[in-house]
């Protein structure tokens, strides 16, 4: 057999990659004694071919001890490079410590505390519990219905009293007082000194007038009031309390006042069941305290809105003893229909008997005094001002 350099010299360079079983091992380097020293190569490479089990030549190369330490150098040096790509590819923040202040944030004043409440509180008003209507547009419903509701029969007095009054007689841009009386306007003369077929004949007007308005300034406040108040109720409360309790302060209020009130005047407007939805959302704060967010503030926003409200029966062809009557059934409503979140039994019964007493019990008992032909007015004229009524 020939020796590796013969051997070596008759194969042309380009066949040594074209070998089926060619493998290039690099030596060790020069290590300590524990090791087995490598041999010294007189050349750079030596080649040594052995035999397999096929017949085949299998190329060994293995480099001397410069060549080792060149490769070496040229590895570390390709990892170093790479590592700095990797380094500068990277968008990493490096956070530089700052001093930071000592001073206390600046606590929020009591005005600007309400305001946050006032831009959170549709979106939050129990601590745990989730809204009735999860949907806002749905919400916006029933306050929609009621606008139809209110334009339509406003329309429909206009054309009976062929256009607007004169702002002498309705400063509200509204029918004459006949034409808000024919078409449901709770008036004193139709339930006061009279037998009980024409007190039950006229029953329907306390329904009635608080679908009716006295003219676009009173409409205009009303809606308002129906479109920011309503949406919020509906969408935690639900839609059938709302009603229910929008019914009842509607009529309860229109029977106390026509029940304590002595003057001959023509009262009209929703003000009464918007007052009795006030009335209801301090009954809710109230029954359910400890489980509703920020009670306080929420107090604070009814009570102000009921202020604003109450106000408004200076306005002609308004009455506040309607506003009184509504927010007082209004409350008792609440106090029934509502859900009560706690679980005290004999807080339960004492709220829902509470709110029995000062909604249906006040409802039935006013229109049980006109049907009898009871005078409260006349026997206890105390009654109306104790409700702050201004037209007693």
């Amino acid at each position: 057999m020939h020796s590796s350099t013969d051997h070596l010299s008759q194969i042309p360079a380009r066949t040594l990659s074209n070998a089926k079983r060619v493998s290039y091992r690099r030596p060790l380097p020069d290590v300590p004694s524990d090791f087995e020293p490598t041999p010294t190569l007189s050349n750079d490479w030596e080649m040594k071919a052995l035999p397999s089990t096929e017949s085949d030549w299998e190329m060994k190369a293995l480099p001397s001890t410069d060549s080792l330490s060149t490769l070496l150098r040229q590895d570390s040096s390709a990892d170093l490079l790479q590592e700095t790509k990797d380094l500068e590819s990277t968008d990493e923040v490096v956070d530089i410590p700052r001093r930071r202040s000592n001073a206390p944030p600046t606590p929020q004043t009591r005005f600007e505390k309400f305001c946050q409440f006032l831009l959170d509180m549709e979106e939050k008003r129990y601590i745990k519990h989730k809204p009735l209507v999860p949907n806002k547009a749905r919400a916006r419903i029933m306050s929609h219905i009621l606008l139809f509701i209110h334009v339509v029969l406003l329309i429909a007095m206009l054309g009976y009293n062929h256009g607007f009054a004169s702002l002498s007689v309705n400063p509200m841009m509204g029918p004459d007082v006949t034409t808000l009386t024919v078409f449901g306007g709770n008036t004193q003369s139709a339930f006061r000194h009279q037998p009980a077929q024409v007190v039950s004949a006229n029953l329907w007007r306390f329904f009635v007038a608080m679908f009716l308005h006295s003219g676009l300034i009173h409409l205009t406040v009303n809606v308002a009031c129906e479109i920011s108040v309503g949406r919020n109720v509906v969408l935690w409360l639900g839609y059938r309390p709302v009603l229910a309790i929008w019914l009842i302060s509607g009529i309860g209020g229109n029977a106390v006042a026509a029940v304590l009130r002595t003057q001959m005047a023509v009262s009209v407007g929703s003000s009464g069941p918007i007052m009795g939805l006030f009335g209801a959302n301090v009954a809710d704060i109230v029954m359910n305290w400890k489980d509703m967010d920020q009670p306080k503030w929420r107090l604070v926003y009814w009570i102000i809105n009921s202020i604003l409200i109450f106000a408004s029966s200076l306005m002609p062809f308004v009455d506040n003893l309607v506003h009184v009557a509504g927010f007082v059934t209004g409350f008792g409503a609440g106090l029934l229909l509502l859900t009560y979140l706690g679980h005290d039994q004999r807080k339960y019964y004492i709220f829902k008997g509470v709110g029995f007493i000062l909604s249906i019990g006040i409802t039935y008992m006013s229109v049980a005094f006109l049907l009898a032909g009871v005078q409260v007015a006349d026997n206890a004229p105390w009654l109306c001002h104790i409700l702050l009524s201004i037209k007693c």
